[in-house]
């Protein structure tokens, strides 16, 4: 049964066997999509309103895992492909491309006690979330966090709730 989605998704259907060929396609595909082209140039992307967002090469690791208890501080459980295979939704979320895409701004604390301000984009259509750390000094580019699909409604509910719900873009 075909599901139906904002924007295809990107599939190596060759590798699925091979675990290691298939992790080593998608960081291939998310360092050539996000962090740099073939001359070694960063990229540099920008959200509907302008602002400038870089990707790390490192956040790949932490963006492309999953764990079902992150929030108690568990370790990530290993490479997730339903993250993967929506790798290309990030661009198409920054530009507001389709959907209804709410933009929330949050404040938390990081796993070393700091305050750090967050920036997440939510997909209503996909339930599908991408989230940016804001710039420390001013002037600086967002930094990518992660992306993913929301299983959990309490994830939602929370961002909602603890979020300043700052800009909805509808669908176009």
């Amino acid at each position: 049964m075909a599901v139906d989605h904002l924007w295809p998704l990107l599939e190596f259907p060759a590798l699925e066997g091979d675990e290691d060929a298939l992790i080593a396609a998608y960081k291939a595909a998310y360092i050539c999509h996000y962090v740099k082209d073939e001359a070694g140039h960063r990229y540099v992307h920008r959200d509907w309103a302008g602002q400038a967002v870089l990707f790390s090469e490192h956040a790949f690791d932490h963006a492309f895992t999953s764990t079902a208890h992150f929030r108690e501080g568990l370790a990530h459980d290993g490479f997730s492909l339903p993250r993967a295979k929506r790798m290309l939704w990030i661009r198409e979320v920054l530009a507001a491309s389709a959907g209804t895409i709410s933009r929330y701004e949050q404040t938390r604390t990081d796993s070393r006690g700091r305050s750090t301000k967050r920036r997440s984009f939510v997909v209503a259509e996909e339930r599908y979330v991408v989230v940016l750390d804001h710039p420390r000094k001013a002037g600086d580019p967002f930094r990518f966090v992660t992306a993913f699909n929301v299983e959990d409604e309490g994830y939602l509910r929370e961002l909602k709730q603890k979020g300043f719900l700052a800009e909805t873009r509808p669908r176009k």
